[in-house]
């Protein structure tokens, strides 16, 4: 059991809630995360399942809350 490969998560009403990619269990690359209304909520890159580069959270509207680098 680790997680490998592709992943996806999705709310309960359906709406795509993340997608990102595992290797050897944990977090690798681009992942996107988004608001049950399907707006952007936030999205960076992890490199060995830590975060890195530029982050970016946005509010259920869609404009931008944060920035963070890490």
């Amino acid at each position: 059991g680790k997680k490998e490969g592709y992943w996806v998560g999705y709310h309960e009403n359906g709406q795509l809630e993340r997608k990102g990619k595992y290797k050897d269990g944990k977090e690798e690359g681009e992942w996107v995360i988004y608001w049950s209304n399907g707006q952007l909520y936030s999205k960076g890159e992890y490199w060995n399942g830590k975060k890195v580069g530029e982050w970016v959270w946005f509010w259920d509207n869609g404009k931008l809350w944060y920035k963070e680098t890490h």
